[in-house]
């Protein structure tokens, strides 16, 4: 209903250019259903912790980007290369807060794993299992065998009460 009210993407598109708008509005759409589950998922007791740290996540991300400011004041200006500067920013984000970069690549990963066969569906104008049903016999069993090994690699080895059983 609010998507009829709203339509974010639209407005992005027309903001940025079709290219751009869409991209921006599939990463928006994608955080805010993230940001949904998060909230849906907290009982009363963790809510008050969940919002404290949703609002602390700008700054914690924010925070070692002043220093790094004048390495890319030269970049922009012409006067140092971009991948040395890149190279540096990123390891003094890693180095002033390692404990973000290793949950961080742990949801890289883990990200990767769902939203490739997304973006091989994108890419081919359908959904995933249309592609997967025009693969080679070889591609389809290299998919399977990652899927597999992703689900033994990212599985929860307990179980949990099912989300609607909660109501």
């Amino acid at each position: 209903m609010l998507y009829r009210i709203a339509p974010l993407d639209r407005w992005l598109m027309a903001a940025f250019g079709q290219w751009l708008g869409r991209k921006l509005a599939i990463v928006l759409m994608f955080h805010l259903v993230c940001f949904g589950w998060i909230l849906f998922r907290a009982s009363t007791t963790e809510f008050p912790l969940v919002w404290a740290s949703v609002l602390a996540l700008p700054q914690v991300v924010l925070a070692p980007w002043p220093p790094l400011v004048p390495y890319w004041d030269h970049v922009w200006a012409g006067t140092a290369g971009f991948l040395p500067v890149l190279a540096g920013s990123i390891n003094h984000i890693v180095v002033s807060n390692w404990l973000f970069a290793v949950f961080g690549w742990g949801t890289l990963l883990f990200g990767l794993t769902l939203f490739l066969p997304d973006y091989l569906g994108y890419r081919a104008n359908g959904e995933f299992p249309d592609r997967y049903a025009r693969m080679s016999v070889a591609a389809r069993a290299a998919t399977i065998v990652v899927l597999v090994y992703a689900l033994l690699f990212f599985g929860r080895r307990q179980a949990n009460e099912f989300i609607y059983f909660a109501f």
